[in-house]
């Protein structure tokens, strides 16, 4: 009887055709639950990347003009990695000691006075950090209209500390100690109160006699 059954002689002929099974397996693997998923957004992205990534490379082995472009492509993104890196090791380095790693927002267009009271109404609130933030803007207002500086956007603390000290030497000192006190109390968010707020308006007082100290001696030179 075993024997028997599995003679494929002895089973039954089909009763469809190879034409209606063939049709009935690709409706069934048609329907939604044997489809593979969509990609994601980050799947596709990887995928184009890593075609891209293909494509240099091929370019590279084959030689010509084509290798020729595909090596500056990639001299330049090793380049912008490297600048990324060389960057994000700097804003750490600036973060662990301190030092500015921001530019001043700098309006031009506000006069010395106008950051001067903003500076006393923040001082007024006990608000101590945002108020040494508009005396540093009130100072650099204050040097850039004596000819000391120019108020350029994206500038940055360090950059206008040595500008200072570079037009005016005999301002480098104290303009040094004002700059570390703001950036030690904004960049590096140390306690600031109001003996922070009297050193840096000391200090910068002292920045603007010298200068203006300098100034004098220097037209009567003439």
């Amino acid at each position: 009887m075993l024997r028997a059954s599995a003679d494929p002689e002895t089973l039954p002929p089909p009763s469809a055709g190879a034409d209606e099974i063939r049709n009935g397996a690709e409706e069934i693997l048609g329907r939604p639950e044997f489809q593979q998923p969509p990609k994601s957004l980050y799947q596709r992205a990887l995928d184009e990347i890593s075609e891209r990534i293909d494509d240099l490379l091929n370019a590279l082995i084959s030689g010509g003009r084509g290798a020729v472009l595909a090596w500056l492509v990639l001299a330049a993104v090793i380049g912008a990695v490297g600048w990324l890196l060389l960057r994000g090791l700097q804003r750490d380095r600036r973060r662990r000691d301190g030092s500015s790693i921001d530019a001043v927002e700098i309006d031009a267009r506000r006069p010395a006075a106008d950051w001067a009271a903003e500076a006393a109404r923040f001082e007024a609130a006990e608000a101590w950090r945002d108020a040494l933030r508009c005396r540093y803007r009130w100072l650099i207002a204050s040097l850039a209209r004596a000819g000391v500086v120019d108020e350029i956007p994206g500038t940055t603390s360090g950059e206008y500390r040595a500008l200072v000290g570079a037009a005016r030497p005999t301002v480098a000192g104290p303009i040094t100690d004002a700059t570390a006190l703001f950036e030690r109390a904004w960049y590096g968010n140390q306690p600031t109160g109001p003996d922070e707020a009297s050193s840096f308006n000391d200090l910068a007082r002292l920045c603007l006699k010298v200068e203006e100290r300098g100034r004098v001696l220097s037209d009567s030179s003439r």
